[in-house]
């Protein structure tokens, strides 16, 4: 028996799909489901562009199927705002240069937490904790961790379970590190010591990052003590002191430390002393010692000038390499936003001399990159001032191989000093900028992944086809019997349509054997 949809005929009196452009990818799905098709749970379509056995597929608008892929472009819609000034009744909480805030996302708790220097109350160290169900964002109370100290700079860090460490420069220079315990659920904070133990005195761009390979926090800044060298210092999570290092680079700037999931660790700078010049080192602690290599210079045209997002780049932990944000002093227009890429092993430090340039002006006046692991994408984050009017831009960018810069998109204006910190979580790239100069806004961009407009998957290919050819597809139900090297489990698609046993959002099926795939989707 024939059945329709809609009045339109999907399955004939054999059992086999048909004008299956005029229904959607639901129908589909539940077709599949039911075994119908080229012999249960299959069905033959048309493929836009190249496919491969194995490759998740989705269903165009025209009735033929393409690989998933994450493209070099940022969805705009939706675009969440809240704002983070609300929660007082009061628009005085400012942000500042860099780092004069803080922006995490703990996982263990499914919660951002931001901190920052609050002018509504005595420039005190403070914290509020944020959800986002991926519509709006809901906010908890603001606290002080302490009402001891003023600060200018503020920068925080988690272990991913329940703790926050958050690393300050008081008014009077002082470096001091404390830490919280948080409750995401119910957005509170228990602060175990607010006015945190002394890091050094004298100290200028404080970062603090965790290292969950040792499970010590590091803290990093400019020591005015020892002619501006970078210093870095770990502490157990009570905050015990273990060790410390100061690298022997006298007026050195903006210092940006690296940690990789293995532990191994980099620090890049400027080096005020020679034109700016960037400078990296890879480092390691082990044994209770830090295990120093070389310095290595970046020989790239170009590569001279300020860090834009000091303390805040990211390491790509799928393509290994380490991404830095800089200024360009030694090309017209001076100033560019630029990245530079390199890689580390151990204590070996090189650099990829793959210099790109962001835009080719001089506008923008900070910068933040964001490693997004989902989609296996970078994704920049610019503060662009024209006229005293600032917009805060996003692009993907591809550092990798032959540099690529993907479309630049508007996602917000502002009036005031413009974006303050950014950070990925739960498949989301995130952002905090002050938006009227007193009232700082959170936006979450949408990580872009595309999966040809996301719910419209149809199933695994089961042949390599070149553009416009039949491509049979393995449907909700079916097994793909021409897939290999499966591991016995739960398979899930990556942003770019790849099979993985990696946990994203799309669940694709479960491997049977090592040439067996059901696939089930989100079942």
């Amino acid at each position: 028996m024939a059945i329709k949809v809609g009045g339109t005929e999907v399955v004939d009196n054999n059992r086999q799909l048909k004008n299956i452009a005029s229904v959607d990818a639901t129908t589909v799905a539940a077709l599949g489901t039911a075994g119908v098709g080229g012999g249960s749970g299959s069905y033959d379509f048309t493929s836009s562009g190249s496919v491969s056995i194995g490759d998740c597929l989705g269903l165009n608008s025209d009735g033929t199927v393409s690989k998933a892929s994450s493209g070099k472009t940022i969805r705009t819609t939706p675009v969440q705002k809240g704002s983070i000034g609300s929660y007082t009744g009061s628009t005085s909480e400012v942000w500042y240069d860099r780092p004069n805030c803080g922006m995490v996302y703990v996982a263990g708790q499914d919660c951002w937490v931001f901190t920052f220097r609050d002018n509504s109350n005595n420039n005190y160290p403070s914290g509020v904790i944020a959800t986002f169900d991926g519509s709006n964002w809901s906010f908890g109370t603001k606290i002080a961790f302490t009402t001891s100290y003023q600060i200018d700079h503020i920068d925080c860090a988690t272990d991913n379970v329940n703790n926050v460490y958050f690393y300050f420069k008081t008014t009077s220079n002082y470096g001091r590190l404390g830490y919280a315990t948080i409750d995401g659920a119910n957005k509170t904070f228990s602060v175990q010591n607010g006015t945190g133990v002394s890091v050094e005195s004298n100290i200028r761009e404080p970062t603090v990052s965790y290292n969950s390979s040792d499970g010590l926090i590091y803290t990093c800044h400019r020591s005015n003590n020892n002619s501006l060298r970078p210093q870095v210092r770990n502490w157990s999570a009570s905050l015990s002191a273990q060790s410390n290092y100061t690298f022997p680079y006298n007026d050195s700037y903006d210092p940006n430390i690296y940690i990789k999931n293995n532990g191994d660790m980099a620090i890049t700078f400027s080096d005020g002393g020679y034109q700016y010049r960037y400078r990296g080192i890879a480092f390691q602690y082990t044994g209770g010692n830090f295990s120093v290599g070389s310095m290595v210079n970046s020989t790239t045209s170009g590569a001279y000038g300020y860090t834009m997002s000091q303390g805040k780049n990211p390491y790509d932990e799928t393509a290994g390499r380490g991404i830095l944000l800089h200024q360009s002093t030694r090309t017209s227009p001076q100033y560019k936003p630029c990245i530079s890429t390199f890689t580390f092993s151990g204590t070996t430090f090189t650099w990829q001399n793959n210099r790109l340039e962001l835009r080719n002006d001089s506008l923008v006046q900070s910068a933040f990159a964001i490693y997004d692991p989902f989609a296996t994408r970078t994704v920049v984050l610019l503060v662009n001032q024209a006229n005293s009017t600032k917009a805060l831009d996003a692009m993907v960018v591809d550092p990798s191989g032959t540099p690529s810069v993907g479309t630049t998109t508007t996602i917000a204006t502002a009036s005031g000093t413009g974006q303050a910190a950014a950070a990925y979580g739960d498949n989301v790239v995130a952002t905090a900028f002050e938006q009227t100069g007193t009232d700082a806004k959170v936006v979450a961009v949408d990580s872009a992944f595309n999966f040809n407009t996301l719910d419209d998957f149809v199933g695994v290919a089961a042949a390599n086809v070149t553009n416009g050819q039949t491509v049979e597809v393995t449907t909700l139900g079916g097994i793909n019997e021409n897939v290999s090297g499966l591991t016995i489990g739960t398979y899930y698609s990556d942003a770019s349509g790849n099979l993985t046993t990696s946990t994203t959002n799309y669940k694709i099926g479960k491997a049977l054997t090592s040439t067996k795939l059901l696939v089930t989707g989100a079942a």
